[in-house]
């Protein structure tokens, strides 16, 4: 049996609506994890930055080779606009930004931010603050200050970051940041990094 979007009509549900059998592909920066309507377990595959989206839909078409679905649930790390990627994610490798995944998947394709598809799987009623650490909160918020900036006619940003911080890092430097400097803690404990950014607008 190989792995398809069924052209069948779907189920339905006592209330009507249809019922669907989903293949939801979770795109993290080690590994990609993948779930199915019906099935008791995940199945996964190593990501990192030789990951681009023709060689993901490969290996994922080979892990569910024996799943039918008809309809694929994207959860993707980084900003989605319209049903695609807005820009590539700084650790993956090139070519999703604009990917189409419902050419690709040839079915019905809903693509998420990933932080989004986690909070909206844990909805369950009234009004909820969802946090999800890990999940490019950081990117969001650096986003939303250097769009504030930006408004207010700011060109220069500046901060600082314990040298041991890689992975925050690798997020300033993704936005434009440079290391300017390093400080040191006043206990002689740690190092910083004073991190910059001019911009031309």
């Amino acid at each position: 049996m190989t792995a398809k979007a069924t052209n069948a009509p779907a189920r339905h549900a006592a209330n009507g609506k249809d019922v669907k059998n989903v293949l939801v592909i979770d795109i993290g920066g080690t590994h990609v994890k993948v779930f199915g309507t019906g099935q008791g377990v995940q199945r996964e595959f190593e990501s990192g930055p030789s990951l681009t989206p023709r060689r993901m839909l490969s290996e994922v078409r080979k892990l569910v080779a024996d799943w039918d679905y008809d309809a694929v649930s994207v959860g993707y790390p980084g900003l989605v606009s319209q049903n695609r990627p807005v820009s590539d994610p700084w650790n993956l490798g090139k070519g999703w930004a604009g990917f189409n995944f419902q050419a690709a998947f040839k079915c019905p394709v809903r693509v998420l931010n990933d932080a989004a598809m986690q909070a909206l799987g844990s909805y369950k009623r009234g009004k909820m603050l969802f946090l999800g650490l890990g999940t490019g909160l950081g990117s969001t918020l650096i986003e939303r200050y250097l769009k504030e900036g930006r408004e207010r006619g700011y060109r220069r940003y500046s901060l600082e970051v314990r040298s041991s911080n890689e992975p925050a890092i690798r997020l300033y430097k993704s936005a434009g940041f440079r290391i300017d400097s390093r400080l040191q803690s006043r206990d002689g404990r740690f190092q910083y990094f004073a991190m910059r950014l001019e911009t031309d607008q």
